[in-house]
Parts: structure tokens; sequence; C-alpha cells
């Protein structure tokens, strides 16, 4: 889910459940089933309240997009609808109280050492840049994870997308693994934000870590990776946009203990 968090905090602050500082009640019907809803206003409003206590958050954060049918949940994380009645489901099914846990899917061992990217829609040479250089950072990162930049869409298990959107929306938005174990499928950058190539950098490899499974190191969202502290100041994964100084320490043993 960068909380802008990834929006700058330019006075606009506006992952769930499988990127100087810039910075998801409804009526009771009656149902045969528990599962059909009398309307999507009513569905949403109860996936809205069943994501706002999973993830611990207010449910005026989360966000519903009907043109894309999509939840913004921490400001840069995109749910899918269909995902969200998946968890929703489960969670039904399970007997689990919201309140109290979260699905996690992270990626398969299948798929994460032959990653492709595909920029499906470039934006301006820095930003395409910063696509190569955040690629090289995981690379180099010493996990299991290999990603490549690919040419064929029909390949690529991320989808990259530029677009100059001068309307005050996240910075950057991206998804989280698939329950199949497949990476985000989905990665959108607003070329709007004046930023530097260093901070470029840093916002493109910290959203590639959302596609790859992590969240934010500085919020309580998310299960704590064994041997990591609760908070790290330098980690790449934190809500906030910073020149690129590389990944931290325990940023490395993070991604070497969830893909070795």
């Amino acid at each position: 889910m960068l909380t802008t968090v990834f929006s700058p905090r330019l006075s606009l602050i506006l992952l769930f459940l499988t990127l100087p500082v810039l910075l998801l009640s409804c009526r009771k019907e009656q149902h045969s089933s528990p599962e059909i809803f009398i309307s999507q206003t009513d569905e949403i409003a109860i996936l809205r309240k069943f994501i706002a206590e999973s993830v611990h958050d207010t449910q005026e954060n989360i966000q519903f997009d009907r043109q894309n049918n999509t939840f913004l949940i921490g400001g840069d994380v995109i749910m899918p609808l269909a995902d969200a009645r998946q968890h929703y489901k489960q969670n039904r099914e399970r007997g689990v109280r919201t309140e109290q846990r979260r699905s996690t899917y992270t990626m398969s061992s299948a798929v994460i050492a032959n990653i492709g990217i595909y920029v499906a829609r470039p934006g301006p040479v820095p930003w395409l840049q910063a696509v190569t250089q955040a690629i090289a950072n995981w690379n180099a990162a010493g996990c299991g994870i290999h990603v490549s930049l690919v040419t064929d869409p029909k390949i690529a298990q991320i989808l990259i997308y530029m677009q100059y959107d001068p309307a005050p929306t996240p910075l950057a938005t991206a998804s989280y693994p698939t329950s199949a174990g497949n990476p985000g499928p989905t990665l959108i950058i607003n070329t709007r934000y004046p930023l530097s190539s260093s901070e470029m950098q840093l916002v493109l490899t910290h959203e590639l870590g959302h596609c790859f499974g992590f969240t934010h190191t500085n919020e309580s969202f998310g299960l704590l990776i064994p041997g990591t502290p609760v908070s790290d100041r330098y980690s790449v994964m934190n809500s906030t946009v910073v020149p690129w100084n590389g990944f931290s320490h325990y940023d490395l043993l993070a991604f070497k203990t969830v893909y070795p």
C-alpha cells in the first residue's frame, strides 16, 4: 500500500489483504444468503468497513474508484473489487473476526526468479530511467527475486502505467501479490509531481516492493517479518519520499527472509 502518502503531503493526503519529505454502516437487509448484496452501494460499504477494520484504519481513508472497480488503501495500494470480495468471503467462511486478522499473500517460489515488467504507458525519460534503476536495485538485493524489463506485455507479470494527472491524485499506487502467488499486477505513476531523479528511483523501488508483498515499515499494517524491528527509519519501505540511499540492513534481511 507510499502513503503520500505516496500522495505528496502538499495538504492532499487523500495491502491489505496477495513506493525534504513528500510525501477503504451499511443498511441491514434480509437475504437468503449472507454473500448476496442488494446493491453494489451496500456491498462497497460493507467491504470498506471490512478493509478498514482489517488494516486498523478509518473508512474515510479507504477510497473506492467506481470507474476502475478498485479500492485505494493507505494512499498507494490498489485492491481490485474481486480481491476484496474474496478476502471478505474467506474470513466469513473461517468465522474470523475481521478486526483480528487479515490475509497475507506473497509471491510463489515458481515466479520470484523470473518477474517480467512491462511499461504499458511510458512517461518522461527520467521516470523510465528510474524503472531501470529500480529493477537493478531489486536484482542486487541478494534475495530470490529477479526482475527484468520485457518488451511483450503478454509475458509480463507487472504493468507500469505513467500518466500526467493534474488532479491531486497519489504520486504512485501499486497492488499487492495475488492469492495465486503472482506479483501485484499494476503500478501507476502520476508524473505531475516534481521529483529529483534520486527520488524517482526511490519511488519505483518502493512501489515494486508493494508488488512483491512488502508493506510500509513505519505503519502497523502487515505481519512483522522475523528478525526485523517494528520500525526502521532508513527503510526503503517507509511511506515517505526521500532521495535514494540504498536498502537498509533490515530491508535486506526482510527480503531474504521472505524470498530466500
